[in-house]
């Protein structure tokens, strides 16, 4: 790992606790739910998604507006780590669907997760930049909602 990128995710890791207190960060403005779901990472491993929206999640593709943040790694590896969402350098990805079929992605940003509980609840910061939409930070607590998912 370069000098840079190891000051740049440390800075980043510091700024976060600093300004944490206690508890969870507000949400993102306008995305004040979230869930997280088991997903489908390369050759069939494990992932995560994260979705967070403006209204209470009810399926697996929330109504439009949301986030989906994606990350190839089991959930029980997600913990006390920062995963960079977008670039060449990075561990996931993130997606804003504004509505249905239409959708951009992340050109810079991260996610925070600071604890996973013992029910696979996920909680965090995340700062999003999207082309149009600007950018999304806050933080989230995702309610683990459980799924069969059929990959490959």
């Amino acid at each position: 790992m370069s000098l840079i990128r190891w000051m740049s995710i440390s800075m980043v890791i510091s700024f976060s606790m600093a300004c944490g207190g206690s508890g969870i960060s507000a949400p993102p403005v306008g995305f004040t739910y979230a869930i997280a779901t088991r997903s489908c990472g390369p050759a069939d491993g494990p992932a995560v998604a994260i979705y967070l929206a403006p209204d209470p999640v009810t399926s697996l593709e929330p109504a439009t507006p949301y986030v989906r943040m994606y990350v190839a790694e089991s959930v029980n590896a997600l913990a006390g780590r920062t995963w960079i969402l977008a670039g060449s350098k990075s561990a996931g990805g993130a997606w804003l669907h504004s509505a249905a079929g239409n959708y951009e992605i992340a050109t810079g940003g991260y996610m925070i997760v600071s604890s996973v509980s013992s029910d696979n609840a996920i909680e965090g910061k995340v700062n999003i930049t999207f082309p149009n939409a600007g950018r999304i930070r806050g933080g989230f607590r995702a309610v683990w909602v459980a799924n069969t998912v059929l990959c490959g």
